[in-house]
Parts: C-alpha cells; structure tokens; sequence
C-alpha cells in the first residue's frame, strides 16, 4: 500500500469521524443524527481505497484452514517423494556395492585362475623339456656309440691296412 492510499485512507476515517462528531444528539441518549449519503459516500471511498490485498487477506482468513490443509497436504507429499528417493538410492547404493563386490570377486576368481594356468603350463614346459633333454642324451649316448665304433672300425681297418702293409712288405 502506497503512502498515498494510506493518507487517503486516515483522511476518509478522519472525516468519518469528524460527521460522528459533528452529528446532532437525540435528546436523552447517545444516539446521533447523520447524513446517510454523506456516510455511505465516505465509506465507499473508504472501500475502493483499501488496497486488494485486504481482501485476499479476508478470503485466506476465511479459507485458512482449507489453505492449511492444502500445505499439509503438500508437505505430506513432499516428504513421502523424498522418502521414497531415499529409499530407491538407497537400494541403488546396496546393488552397486553388491555390484562391486561381485566384480572383486570375479577379478579374484580371474586372478587365481590365471595362476593355476601359468604354474600347469610351467609344468607342461618343463615336463616338454625334460623330455627333450633326456631324447638328447639318448642322442648324445647314441652319437658317442656311433663315433666309438667308427673309431673302432677305423683303428681295426688302420690295423688290418699295417698287418697288410707289412705282409707286402714281406713279400
């Protein structure tokens, strides 16, 4: 409300009561004689200087505890959206630590795997190689026959080549 209106407003009143004070008494009471338009007139002044705000203020009074109701009504639903947030990101939380330790697990499981892989292949490479050397000694012991015995031929042809050298000899 405007400095103005409410100026406007205290003058209206004012001259309100200026009619009541200056209203002829009726002899013997406290009753007064006034000018009904003159007051009629004031008080629609009166009326149509009040700013619209009065009048809400008059329909929030009446419809107060509708109003109330309607924020009760509003918090309740409020809280119970909030609640059922809560509950759902908690329920998002626990799947995505479950989530987690499911993928911990996993990687655990994939880990111990991995080891069991890397020690069988050990022993399959080891066992390969085992195999290998001991095919290469027998190679070995067979190289060694083989180089024995051509020595053996040798030394018995170098033998046999001097027994016939010397029985030419002799001849």
């Amino acid at each position: 409300m405007t400095d103005k209106r409410i100026d406007s407003v205290l003058g209206i009143v004012d001259e309100l009561m200026g009619s009541v004070e200056a209203a002829r008494k009726m002899p013997l009471t406290n009753l007064v004689m006034l000018d009904q338009d003159e007051v009629l007139d004031a008080l629609e002044r009166l009326r149509d200087e009040l700013p619209d705000e009065i009048a809400q203020a008059r329909w929030v009074l009446r419809d107060r505890d509708k109003v109330v109701l309607q924020g009760r009504t509003e918090a309740e639903r409020i809280v119970r959206e909030a609640k059922s947030r809560a509950e759902e990101m908690a329920h998002e939380n626990a799947i995505t630590e479950a989530a987690r330790r499911h993928g911990e697990e996993v990687v655990a499981q994939a880990r111990e795997v991995a080891t069991q892989i890397r020690l069988s292949a050990n022993d399959y490479t080891d066992g390969l190689l085992a195999k290998t050397q001991e095919a290469m000694a027998e190679a070995l012991r067979a190289i060694e026959s083989a180089r024995g015995e051509l020595r053996s031929q040798a030394a018995a042809t170098r033998g046999a080549a001097a027994i016939g050298a010397a029985v030419l000899k002799l001849d």
